[in-house]
């Protein structure tokens, strides 16, 4: 039975709340990278947490950063870390 969190049918990945989005769910691959979804997060959500890595049980998730000058920032700038409040 589905919960407040859990829709009765699955949501589109581009249309769904992208805090609830997994980038790592198999389903958003099958037809290649989801350039759609990644072109919304540019305008949206910048910086993506994907909370659970099912491939990967034992890890707590990663993030996602999705726009150039964000991708050259952080690879200037390895040490910091952001606070998963930031997702």
């Amino acid at each position: 039975m589905p919960t407040d969190q859990t829709p009765a049918t699955p949501v589109p990945a581009d249309a769904a709340p992208l805090d609830q989005v997994l980038l790592s769910d198999p389903e958003l691959w099958q037809d290649g990278p989801p350039h759609a979804l990644f072109f919304r997060m540019r305008r949206e959500c910048p910086v993506h947490w994907t909370s659970k890595f099912e491939q990967f049980p034992d890890e707590e998730g990663f993030w996602s950063v999705t726009r150039a000058e964000d991708v050259y920032e952080v690879s200037r700038d390895w040490q910091t870390t952001p606070p998963k409040s930031a997702a």
